[in-house]
């Protein structure tokens, strides 16, 4: 069975992504690389997709007859 993903906000995957990429940047450990590449993977399609959703708002409130 395939796990559903928590929504997350905008807001707080950006502060997480944040949080990785100081951590990735003081470690001399490598030990937590792939787990902390795929969670800002995880979040980094997160914000993609938040923004997709947004730009198709604006998009439809600029546009609104296409």
């Amino acid at each position: 069975m395939a796990k559903k993903k928590a929504t997350v906000s905008f807001d707080t995957a950006y502060q997480e992504l944040q949080g990785i990429l100081e951590q990735l940047q003081s470690e001399d450990s490598l030990d937590n690389l792939e787990a902390q590449v795929k969670k800002a993977t995880d979040l980094i399609l997160a914000c993609k997709g938040k923004l997709r959703e947004l730009d198709t708002l604006v998009d439809k409130t600029i546009n609104p007859d296409d």
